[in-house]
């Protein structure tokens, strides 16, 4: 599968309630799995966009 991305303009920003980092191993691996799942939701949504607007058709 090849997807060719001509134009692509994404901007997120992640905000969290509080600016403290994580203190434990437990609290660095939520925060690395959150943020996983952001990227794969974010991904999800432009694959989508590109379909509806016939830009990717695997």
């Amino acid at each position: 599968m090849t997807i060719e991305i001509r134009e692509l303009v994404i901007q997120a920003k992640v905000v969290a309630g509080e600016e403290r980092p994580p203190s434990t191993v437990r609290g660095i691996a939520q925060q690395k799995a959150d943020e996983a799942r952001w990227v794969e939701l974010i991904a999800q949504r432009v694959l989508e966009k590109l379909r509806e607007e016939g830009r990717w058709n695997p």
